[in-house]
């Protein structure tokens, strides 16, 4: 993975400053519908209460435990 962390700085590098700002644009567009996922499919977690039959007394522990999310997320 490391190494394509490196091959995308490098291409940032190379870009010019309109398509840098037109990629991080479509970048934060394409965070914001996959957080949007994210949200909806808790949503149905907390609605089903799947976090509770899993043994955890809040959707926020569940997410701590199953999910790579720091307290803040």
């Amino acid at each position: 993975m490391e190494n394509n962390y490196k091959a995308k700085i490098k291409t940032a590098q190379k870009q010019s400053d309109a398509n840098l700002i037109e990629s991080l644009k479509a970048g934060v567009h394409e965070e914001k519908k996959l957080l949007a996922d994210c949200l909806i499919q808790l949503s149905e977690i907390m609605k089903r209460n799947i976090h509770a039959k899993s043994g955890y007394s809040s959707l926020h522990k569940y997410c701590l435990s199953i999910l790579p999310l720091s307290k803040g997320a």
